[in-house]
């Protein structure tokens, strides 16, 4: 009577551990995959610089100083650009971690042509407007990041106290 009563429970176990493997295998196109690495997003910084009279200025040299970390290495890379005649820049699309900051650093490289001599401005890129644009997002991409700068510069004497 005993090993009927074995028998009868290892087969009843078996039965149950089968239905239960099947049933944890089902439904598998609704449940999030299990990935590893980071998440990444394209950053890019745009604005427009005026002066004080809110006129466009031209030539400014704007210097984009961009810090992350990539693969467990720190790593700082810089873009440099120039505003056109409408005071407007646009940096290039950086595809990077989440882990993302920098500056940007507006100088007077051309004297008192385009308006006259300003002060050089620094500003981080986290104090600026932020837009995400969440269009192409999947799993591990979120969309493109924009840093927009509205600066206004001010003029050498204006800027001395």
């Amino acid at each position: 009577m005993k090993s009927l009563i074995t028998k009868f429970s290892q087969w009843l176990t078996a039965i149950i551990l089968g239905a239960l493997g099947f049933s944890a295998c089902s439904d598998l196109d609704n449940e999030q995959y299990y990935m590893y690495g980071s998440p990444t997003v394209d950053y890019q910084t745009k604005g427009c610089v005026t002066d004080t009279e809110n006129n466009p200025i031209q030539g400014l040299r704007v210097e984009l100083t961009e810090n992350y970390h990539d693969d467990g290495v720190y790593k700082v890379t810089t873009q440099t650009l120039t505003t056109d005649a409408e005071g407007k820049f646009i940096s290039e699309k950086i595809l990077e971690p989440v882990n993302y900051f920098g500056t940007l650093t507006i100088t007077d490289i051309d004297g008192e042509a385009n308006g006259g001599e300003f002060k050089e401005q620094t500003v981080e890129l986290w104090d600026l407007k932020t837009t995400i644009d969440k269009s192409n997002q999947d799993d591990w991409y979120w969309g493109v990041v924009t840093f927009e700068a509205n600066i206004t510069m001010l003029k050498q004497e204006e800027g001395n106290e």
